[in-house]
């Protein structure tokens, strides 16, 4: 288990290394393999384990409409926080509602993040 001061360290660390390579993020798929993928082992879930962190999860709220969670925090198999990504400052407000239509698709997501790397919004269900 993490204390709460090793978790502000790693905090502060990650930090500085947004800001020394945030000038080199071109896209978004870098922005996730530089940022994002960093802040969830941030959060202590293991990325490279597909049952505990899915990439392109399907977010589907019909047959009709067929969505994908750039990643979702798993629990027993089940979705509990789902994170959309976005490049490197292009996070928009207008992408609310594609976060939204995650939380509307799957009951089990609590918690929803709308990230470009650098900035994060939260979102949780109640």
């Amino acid at each position: 288990m993490i204390t709460i001061e090793d978790f502000r360290t790693n905090l502060v660390s990650y930090a500085e290394r947004v800001q020394r390579v945030r000038e080199h993020i071109k896209n978004e798929e870098a922005t996730k393999v530089a940022l994002i993928l960093p802040f969830i082992a941030l959060l202590g879930y293991d990325d490279r384990d597909p049952t505990e962190v899915s990439a392109e999860h399907a977010a589907d709220f019909s047959d009709k409409y067929k969505n994908r969670v750039d990643y979702a925090i798993l629990k027993e198999m089940n979705p509990i926080i789902a994170i959309e990504c976005k490049s490197v400052g292009n996070g928009k407000k207008d992408d609310r509602g594609q976060l939204k239509s995650y939380f509307n698709a799957s009951k089990s997501v609590k918690l929803g993040i709308l990230t470009d790397g650098i900035i994060y919004d939260f979102f949780c269900r109640l």
